[in-house]
């Protein structure tokens, strides 16, 4: 999924004063049984964002993220970032799973839970993390009980998909302070600003396309490398510290293209420290 993409997917988190403390990542289900390797696909998509979507969003980013892209320790490279890894709640019944976060934890990267926990007893290393409730799954006094639960374990509960006054109201008086959801205007008879809100996505999408601009500008001229057997272009993007979106338009490659051994491609700037540069002949 491309940058622009996913900006169009960022749900604002608010605090009880209604101030943006956040955003959170809806591209991509952080974790369901039955369908991981698909959604590990997605996950690893939009992690190609991250990077840029933390510094044009300024704020704490929430991110999905699944076990097994979590075992393998992708995200290692962006301990520097303000991103909150959103793991579900059932994903720490894998033994391996939660010995990665315990790693991950102690790198310095922050977590973030998706769903109560009705499972094992969650590592202590978690308490004081985020939690988020779905507020449309969830039967209203079933939140307001769960959401006790949670403030009296330590934890600090987000609840999602507050789309309305009334239900910001219950789940702020049941001791909420973090919610995420669309933007309630200030008076019930106060329409809502299209006008405004297409503009504001029309800005990040502008933000966006000069990001990827300065990077290649940046970036010195570009290098050929000669593609190896088994390489990906998530691989080659890691190697030489990019994008996968950023490959695609350096080398006119569709979405859906393929790369096969032999095959010459530009990457930016000079080759990374310590990789010795392939022949192009």
């Amino acid at each position: 999924m491309s940058l622009d993409a996913v900006l169009t997917t960022l749900l604002p988190i608010r605090d009880r004063r209604e101030r943006v403390v956040g955003y959170s990542v809806s591209a991509c289900p952080a974790y369901e049984r039955g369908r991981a390797s698909h959604a590990d696909g997605d996950a690893r998509q939009t992690l190609e964002s991250v990077a840029a979507l933390t510094r044009l969003a300024g704020k704490n980013l929430v991110v999905p993220i699944t076990p097994a892209l979590l075992r393998e320790g992708v995200v290692t490279r962006f301990a520097s970032t303000d991103a909150v890894w959103l793991i579900s709640t059932d994903a720490l019944d894998d033994a391996a799973t939660r010995r990665a976060i315990e790693r991950l934890l102690g790198s310095g990267l922050h977590f973030a839970l998706q769903g109560f926990p009705d499972g094992s007893p969650l590592p202590t290393s978690l308490v004081g993390s985020m939690l988020v409730l779905d507020a449309m799954r969830t039967p209203a006094p079933l939140l307001e009980s769960r959401v006790k639960m949670l403030l009296d374990s330590g934890l600090r509960p987000l609840v999602r998909n507050v789309d309305d006054r009334a239900t910001r109201l219950r789940v702020l008086s049941a001791g909420v302070n973090l919610v995420s959801g669309r933007v309630l205007a200030r008076g019930a008879s106060t329409p809502v600003d299209r006008a405004a809100e297409e503009s504001a996505t029309r800005a990040l999408r502008t933000l966006a396309v000069l990001l990827v601009l300065g990077a290649v500008l940046t970036a010195g001229s570009p290098s050929i490398i000669r593609v190896a057997a088994g390489d990906t272009l998530w691989g080659i993007a890691h190697r030489h510290h990019t994008t996968v979106s950023l490959l695609r338009r350096l080398n006119a490659l569709p979405n859906e293209a393929l790369i096969y051994a032999g095959e010459l491609l530009k990457v930016p700037g000079n080759r990374p420290a310590g990789s010795p540069r392939r022949s192009s002949a």
